[in-house]
């Protein structure tokens, strides 16, 4: 029997429409940027550094533009990773403890509680009432 439900995967918030041989529009254009990077850093590399150089060159250009196509962590993108690890590393957090003395602070609200509760101020009106009576009759 039907209940109106309908289940709907877990997984669907990570979906992504897959274009040129299965992979993402941005994992396309990051990978093709690192791919022409390197074939350009290795063709000016190789005649101002040599070749050893220029491959290492390359490398260092390369990884970081595919990383930012197809690098994801706990939901992050590279780039959101990176921002998380320079706040963590490089941003100081200042800790401040401060401790909490509850009867401190029950001496300081003790002034703004009045000491009597209702239920005993009308039992004090009650007998003050009927103490100012007798003592009327007495002098009347």
């Amino acid at each position: 029997m039907w209940n109106g439900q309908v289940k709907i995967n877990k997984d669907i918030l990570t979906y992504s429409e897959r274009g040129i041989g299965g992979l993402s529009l941005k994992q396309t254009i990051f990978g093709g940027a690192a791919i022409l990077a390197a074939i350009v850093v290795y063709y000016i590399g190789n005649k101002l550094f040599g070749e050893q150089v220029a491959l290492i060159l390359c490398a260092v250009i390369a990884v970081p533009l595919a990383a930012v196509g197809f690098v994801t962590y706990n939901g992050m993108t590279f780039v959101q990773l990176v921002k998380a690890m320079f706040n963590s590393k490089c941003i100081p957090v200042v800790l401040l403890f401060k401790s909490k003395s509850y009867y401190k602070e029950m001496i300081s609200l003790s002034k703004y509680i009045d000491k009597s509760s209702p239920k005993e101020d009308k039992h004090n009106n009650a007998a003050k009432n009927s103490q100012s009576s007798e003592t009327a009759r007495k002098e009347g």
